[in-house]
């Protein structure tokens, strides 16, 4: 086996490599895309809470209810920085994915690179070759037709 063909197995192997790190990018992108989008539905349901507070004011609400208001901002406060704290670990996990594609790529670029270099060689050895044994030939045929 050619040394061409031994890299391009090596290749396969890293180009495998390369397609499950680039699937496990876009699920993470995916993944960190819908927690963004849970993020800013919650902090625009937050605000259409607050600018209810404000429309009806304070004063039109009892002390309860308005206790009750409160504790149900601070509920979703609370959501939203859980959110916030989820979107930050997403985050950093979608950078080393891509971080682990970017280092799968470049690899599998490297490796065709030397198996194209091996192969350019392997077909210039056997052009040789060929040359030489067309030289031979015709050195002699010219022997034979001398003798």
């Amino acid at each position: 086996m050619t040394r061409s063909k031994r890299m391009e197995k090596l290749v396969k192997l890293a180009q495998t490599d390369e397609k499950q790190a680039a699937d496990k990018l876009a699920n993470s992108r995916r993944e960190l895309d819908d927690s963004a989008l849970k993020l800013e539905a919650m902090k625009a349901h937050r605000e259409e809470y607050l600018e209810m507070l404000r429309t009806q004011g304070e004063q039109s609400m009892g002390a309860a209810q308005m206790c009750d208001f409160r504790r149900f901002l601070q509920n979703l406060d609370s959501a939203i920085s859980q959110l916030e704290q989820q979107l930050r670990v997403k985050d950093r996990l979608n950078e080393q994915h891509k971080t682990e594609w970017f280092s799968n790529h470049s690899r599998v670029n490297a490796l065709d690179d030397i198996r194209s270099k091996y192969n350019h060689a392997e077909v210039r050895y056997a052009e040789g070759k060929v040359q030489t044994e067309l030289d031979e030939r015709y050195q002699h045929g010219m022997k034979d037709e001398e003798g």
